[in-house]
């Protein structure tokens, strides 16, 4: 594990982590799977290629996610794209 290379415990890693970012890394990683797929879906990438692109297992989880942090669902977001 990361923590245990660089010599940390788990818990010093993720408050540093924290204090750094001000995000958990779980929602610094759902702010970077949305950036990226701002990009693809602006590309063209259809919602469900975007959303396993991304990481997410089901499009209904990312357009969850996606919806939470833009505030529009992927379909809207890249219909205002074009």
């Amino acid at each position: 594990m990361l923590a245990r290379e660089v010599g940390l415990s788990e818990r010093s890693l993720f408050r540093g982590f924290q204090r750094e970012t001000g995000l958990s890394p779980g929602q610094w990683r759902r702010q970077m799977q949305v950036l990226r797929s701002l990009e693809l879906l602006a590309d063209g990438k259809s919602v469900t290629d975007t959303s396993l692109e991304v990481g997410y297992e089901s499009p209904g989880a990312f357009i969850h996610a996606f919806r939470q942090i833009v505030g529009v669902t992927p379909a809207v977001y890249a219909q205002r794209q074009r």
